[in-house]
C-alpha cells in the first residue's frame, strides 16, 4: 500500500511521487528516442508507428505532469490532521 504522507521521516518522497517522477522521466527520454529514430528511418510504415507512439507518450506526459503537481502540492489528510493540533506562531 502506498504511503499516506508525501514525505517520510527520513526525508524521502512518498512512493507515489517517486513513481510519477520516474514515469515522467522515462517518457521524456523516450520522446527523444522516438524523434531520433523517426528521422533516421527509411520505412514509412514503421515511421508512422513511431509517430503514433510519440504522440501517445506526449499525451501521457501532458496528463502525468499536472497529476504530479496536484499530488505534490496538496497535503494528505493524515498530514492535515497531524498539523491541526499544533499552534501557529
Amino acid at each position: 500500500m502506498a504511503a499516506k504522507t508525501l514525505s517520510s521521516p527520513n526525508g524521502r518522497y512518498a512512493p507515489i511521487l517517486q513513481a510519477l517522477h520516474w514515469a515522467t522521466a522515462i517518457l521524456v527520454l523516450s520522446q527523444y528516442v522516438f524523434i531520433f529514430c523517426v528521422s533516421n528511418l527509411l520505412s514509412f510504415e514503421f515511421a508512422n508507428i513511431l509517430l503514433a507512439c510519440h504522440r501517445n507518450a506526449g499525451l501521457l506526459i501532458l496528463l502525468l505532469v499536472p497529476t504530479r503537481i496536484v499530488v505534490g502540492v496538496f497535503p494528505s489528510v493524515k498530514e492535515l490532521e497531524a498539523g491541526a493540533g499544533r499552534k501557529q506562531p
